[in-house]
């Protein structure tokens, strides 16, 4: 059984999941825009995505294999961030 199969079913976070022989598709960086929150493209600052919470757009980037090289939105359980 190959590594890939046993994280699997190993119950591997999410992000884990899709690391195996699968290389990242694009750089991105998360955002706020307004009252919303935005994925654009990097380096041509292209917003892809909008959403009301960045969490989902997080969540996003890893299902469609997006690599973050810029996340400014500060997290509610990590005080360093604020």
């Amino acid at each position: 059984m190959s590594s890939c199969n046993r994280q699997l079913l190993a119950g591997a976070p999410l992000s884990a999941r899709f690391k195996c022989n699968r290389p990242l598709r694009r750089k991105v960086a998360i955002r706020r825009d307004g009252e919303d929150f935005v994925i654009a493209f990097q380096p041509e600052d292209t917003v892809v995505f909008r959403h009301a919470e960045a969490t989902a757009l997080r969540k996003a980037c890893v299902f469609l294999r997006w690599e973050v090289i810029a996340d400014t939105v500060a997290e509610a359980n990590d005080i360093a961030t604020w």
